[in-house]
């Protein structure tokens, strides 16, 4: 059963240098508060992500809006 376990490098080589990076800031993270709930802090430490990036994701849907209707359009043909 081992034989058949695969890592994350073995699976999705693409997403490893990310993963890893995406870890080691929240160990440096936590490792800086040291909170006293740390699955609560990882929870919100991952909100956080999510909230930024998503209103980076606006920033440039607000400076190109037509950016929303080639992809809509690329959507249709793929379908």
């Amino acid at each position: 059963m081992d034989s058949e376990k695969t890592t994350l490098s073995d699976s999705r080589p693409e997403h490893e240098a990310e993963y890893n990076d995406v870890l080691g800031e929240l160990r440096d993270s936590v490792f800086r508060t040291r909170p006293s709930d740390v699955y609560q802090f990882c929870a919100s430490y991952f909100d956080q992500k999510l909230s930024e990036q998503r209103e980076g994701l606006l920033k440039i849907i607000d400076m190109h809006p037509s950016i929303l209707d080639s992809t809509a359009q690329a959507k249709h043909r793929d379908a």
